[in-house]
């Protein structure tokens, strides 16, 4: 397994719109881009980190760390292709994310939102030690569906006995 986080360039948008333009993606998420690419604001990209998520020499998703203040940031992921799901890829990219917020950046929390409904990713970010903070009232999304979000959170109390993510995982930053 090789897996690999390249830093976002424009080069990924048209892959970007047509994982946008699929059902199968929007059954799980709000949106498929950090806030500074949706609102195309510069001032916004400052404070945002964000990559592309390369696994065995394909682009699987992107994920990102945006709102990044002193304290805090804001984490987001998707794998887009779903035969990539359900294989611990996103496991080791938040852990990857995690290990980069509290270790590099030196951040105290991670906050992070999920449909009630997506099951899995919620088991993933509770086993990797989130825990759900907020409970937003049910809305309509853009897959007609009606749900629930939470937040979640994560604490960097620097006694979290967490090993950053696995050997098999490199950033490029190119």
């Amino acid at each position: 397994m090789y897996l690999e986080l390249i830093k976002f360039s424009n080069e990924y948008i048209k892959l970007i719109e047509k994982w946008e333009n699929t059902n199968e993606l929007s059954k799980y998420l709000s949106h498929t881009r950090p806030e500074y690419l949706r609102k195309l604001n510069i001032e916004l990209e400052k404070h945002t980190l964000f990559f592309m998520i390369k696994f065995d020499e394909q682009i699987i998703g992107s994920t990102w760390m945006e709102n990044i203040t002193e304290n805090d940031a804001t984490i987001g992921i998707y794998i887009a292709i779903p035969n990539y799901r359900g294989k611990g890829i996103g496991s080791e990219v938040i852990k990857s994310l995690i290990d980069r917020a509290f270790k590099e950046i030196n951040l105290n929390k991670l906050y992070l939102n999920v449909r009630e409904k997506n099951i899995n990713a919620i088991k993933c970010y509770k086993k990797l030690g989130f825990k759900i903070t907020k409970e937003y009232p049910k809305a309509y999304f853009m897959d007609s569906s009606y749900q629930g979000k939470y937040q979640m959170t994560l604490i960097n109390d620097k006694i979290t006995k967490f090993i950053g993510g696995s050997e098999c995982l490199v950033v490029k930053e190119h």
